[in-house]
């Protein structure tokens, strides 16, 4: 203010104070003043954080609002919040599954009805806090948290959300972040386009610098995958993408007859529409999918329906990009969540 008042010439007298800004003292005199509140600020500050780390120190969680998946009692001790640490330990394992955000998003709404958008689900992915860690003032407190699951478990996770892991998803690499090089790497995606105009689409090691076209992994993996899958659990997972298709239908019908009955506005209606057959196409994209399949069911489905196939039954495939061979496939069980075969 006192600059601005200096730019257009004019002056700022207090009378309370006794204080001309317009003379060397009276400028002089403000400094000081606002030296002495800045000083009493970051005082303030600095005790405030001693207070803080005190509690800290007592194994207590210091702020006000409780962290997701914990429940804070009156002595500020942190206790496991049972229906959200559910979603915890299912966002973590996705993530090591190579799932994308926007996948877990809406998985977390099929499996347990509950909305998180994608910046909380990698924030909860990033969070030392789930494995038992707290970083407060530059110190690891291990006494705050109990751990919802291991260490290891966090940075195997947290190894492909550095890499790779993106808010949308990319049809062209049916594998995703799934493939992993015999040295320990996850493999990224590259493409070629040839003067013909048709595109090739690898998964390049970024520490042998050796790639693995997707149709050899193809080659060498659709059969094994065909075979692991049993009727029984096929039969399930239709029966259920079934059910909610029918659930969609209904609600596409509903909010057409809104629209109809002028209980909503267009903009409403069309985008309603848009995400519910967006739904509905996942669905019918799972339905195909969930059946056993050879290479000419596999010719003739979409992009769409192969990366969901591969995803509904592939933790991850070891390869050797070297030898250009597919060494281990991991799948999916659906009642442990993992299983290696």
């Amino acid at each position: 203010m006192i600059e601005m008042f200096s730019q257009y010439n004019c002056n700022l007298v207090s009378t309370k104070d006794n204080i001309d800004f317009g003379t060397a003292n009276g400028r002089f005199f403000v400094g000081m003043l606002a030296l002495v509140a800045q000083w009493e600020r970051e005082t303030i500050q600095e005790r405030t954080l001693d207070g803080l780390e005190d509690i800290v120190r007592e194994g207590k969680w210091p702020y006000e609002k409780k962290p997701y998946g914990y429940n804070k009692n009156k002595e500020l001790k942190l206790s496991y919040n049972s229906e959200e640490v559910k979603h915890v330990e299912f966002i973590n394992q996705k993530a090591i599954e190579g799932v994308t955000i926007k996948e877990i998003e809406r998985l977390l709404i099929d499996e347990f009805a509950v909305t998180l958008d994608a910046e909380k689900i990698k924030e909860i992915i990033m969070r030392d806090w789930y494995h038992g860690e707290f970083l407060f003032r530059g110190t690891i407190y291990t006494g705050v948290f109990p751990p919802i699951y291991s260490k290891e478990s966090a940075l195997e996770a947290r190894k492909i959300v550095s890499k790779r892991f993106k808010t949308y998803e990319d049809n062209r690499y049916y594998y995703g972040n799934k493939v992993k090089c015999v040295c320990g790497e996850i493999l990224q995606h590259k493409s070629t386009k040839k003067r013909s105009g048709k595109s090739y689409y690898y998964y390049l090691c970024p520490n042998c610098k050796k790639r693995m076209n997707q149709n050899h992994l193809v080659e060498q993996t659709l059969y094994a995958i065909s075979a692991e899958t049993s009727l029984i659990e096929t039969k399930s997972n239709t029966n259920r993408a079934l059910q909610k298709l029918y659930r969609i239908n209904a609600k596409i019908q509903k909010i057409h007859d809104r629209y109809i009955g002028d209980s909503i506005n267009f903009q409403s209606y069309v985008m309603a529409i848009y995400k519910l057959e967006y739904e509905k196409k996942e669905q019918i994209a799972k339905i195909k999918t969930s059946k056993l399949i050879d290479f000419l069911r596999w010719e003739e489905m979409e992009r769409t329906e192969r990366r969901h196939f591969i995803h509904n039954h592939i933790k991850d495939i070891v390869v050797d990009t070297k030898m250009n061979i597919v060494i281990k496939i991991d799948y999916i069980s659906k009642n442990t969540n993992i299983t290696s075969k």
